[in-house]
């Protein structure tokens, strides 16, 4: 019989879940938490079902410092359908941890004092939703068609904030990363090694590095980016597409299109008042269409020879009077 432990108590799974909860123990049912977990010296609870919600009901589940083992919530046993909602986590490795574990939710927690806010490795169809934190969220190999949207990360100064990273022989693809708002930290937004990652409407400031791309097929749209070193850097990056992007008050270039990236589209994106080049680009398979680049420290515009110029460029005010090189800017 599958049963769910609660403070030594075995409870068969077909009652009621009680309310009360422990350092360490393995939830089998849908609970809600009646009170708060105070120094879990590894695990703060362990998931050991598929298709049950746990419910912090507002309640917190601490470790034992910072940073310590093991998970706020630990789902490494690859359960799906696994919702964790509405509470506080602190002091832990992760806040929640999936592993294997398909079509869950992470949902409005607060998680502070850990290494990752959420860490999801080989894990499909996940929703990561309206969560805080002072640390980053992390999909790493096998991962795809999840949803990270609507957090906020406020993070420590060597903090990254979200990534997806593809580790052999897995490639993360189909991932969507929309509507954050991730301030301070080394690199705001990462994507390495993927495949068909959408980056939306994200507001990223602060960080030493705001976006960061070297995956396949990678589409940024309407994300605004301040106040980094660099703004949104793309390094061997294929077939991107950069479109209505806000990026102002970088030390260095506003967009930097490194030369290893191939077939990169920028249109309709804006760089202003950056300390060197609004968009730099030194990928001649790259195509510029209808960006503005105004009052940065050197060029609006600085391309290599043999991009495509697909016209409607816009630059003034910029530091170096050819305002642009390599595309016509009016």
């Amino acid at each position: 019989m599958v049963v769910a432990v609660f403070g030594g108590v075995l409870v068969p799974a077909g009652q009621a879940a009680a309310s009360h909860v422990n350092c360490g123990d393995t939830i089998t049912q849908s609970t809600t938490f009646d009170s708060d977990l105070v120094n879990c010296p590894g695990d703060g609870v362990v998931i050991g079902a598929d298709n049950i919600t746990l419910d912090l009901n507002d309640h917190l589940i601490d470790g034992t410092g910072f940073p310590t083992s093991g998970a706020g919530v630990d789902n490494n046993a690859g359960h799906d359908g696994v919702t964790i909602t509405g509470g506080r986590i602190q002091e832990f490795a992760a806040g929640v941890q999936f592993t294997a574990a398909d079509n869950g939710q992470i949902t409005r927690l607060t998680v502070t004092r850990s290494l990752f806010t959420a860490y999801l490795q080989d894990s499909d169809g996940n929703l990561v939703s309206r969560n805080v934190g002072d640390a980053g969220i992390t999909l790493i190999g096998d991962s795809d068609a999840n949803l990270i949207e609507r957090n906020t990360l406020l993070l420590r100064s060597s903090a990254s904030g979200i990534e997806i990273i593809g580790v052999f022989p897995g490639i993360p693809e189909r991932n969507g990363i929309e509507r954050n708002t991730v301030a301070g930290g080394g690199e705001g937004i990462g994507v390495s090694g993927g495949a068909d990652t959408a980056v939306e409407r994200n507001d990223v400031s602060g960080a030493q590095r705001g976006i960061v791309v070297a995956a396949v097929r990678t589409r940024l749209l309407q994300n605004t980016v301040s106040n980094s070193e660099v703004g949104i850097t793309l390094g061997g990056a294929i077939d991107t597409e950069l479109v209505k992007n806000d990026v102002t008050g970088s030390t260095g270039d506003g967009i930097n299109v490194g030369s290893p990236s191939t077939q990169t589209l920028l249109e309709q994106n804006t760089a202003n008042r950056n300390g060197d080049d609004g968009i730099d680009v030194d990928s001649a398979s790259a195509t510029l269409a209808k960006n503005t680049a105004n009052d940065n420290g050197d060029l609006g515009i600085e391309a290599v020879p043999g991009v495509t110029d697909g016209g409607g460029n816009k630059a003034r005010g910029n530091g170096n009077d050819a305002q642009c090189l390599n595309v016509t800017c009016k």
